[in-house]
């Protein structure tokens, strides 16, 4: 149902042209590998000003051929475990010279919340 090869050239191929999405990211389960017929296709972006999410995944789920795409903008969230499952496992569909110091960045913030949290919940 998922061919991930696919969807990852057809993603570098749609942000090669997208001048105001810096990084982008495949992650959750088509990315690892564990999607199944209830999946949907997870995506991360950073835009270099207000991303309009909606048009973005109305243009995803069609250029996909799939209705259930979800993008995640990075620049809006702070759910940092999310952040932390994207730098780990996610597949980079867009690149740019300022992901590799924002990945660093959060992933110190994710690391260090998740740390608090064990002190100070015990788990």
């Amino acid at each position: 149902m998922f061919d991930k090869s696919t969807i990852v050239e057809k993603l570098k191929s749609y942000f090669s042209t997208k001048q105001e999405i810096k990084f982008a990211y495949l992650f959750g389960s088509v990315a690892s590998d564990k999607a199944f017929s209830l999946s949907d296709i997870d995506i991360a972006v950073m835009c270099s000003k207000k991303c309009n999410v909606m048009e973005l995944m109305a243009q995803l789920s069609y250029l996909l051929k799939f209705d259930e795409v979800e993008v995640v903008d990075l620049s809006q969230t702070h759910n940092l475990r999310l952040i932390k499952e994207i730098i780990q496992k996610g597949i980079v569909v867009k690149d740019s010279p300022t992901r590799e110091e924002w990945e660093l960045q959060k992933y110190h913030q994710a690391l260090d919340f998740i740390n608090h949290t064990k002190v100070i919940y015990g788990y």
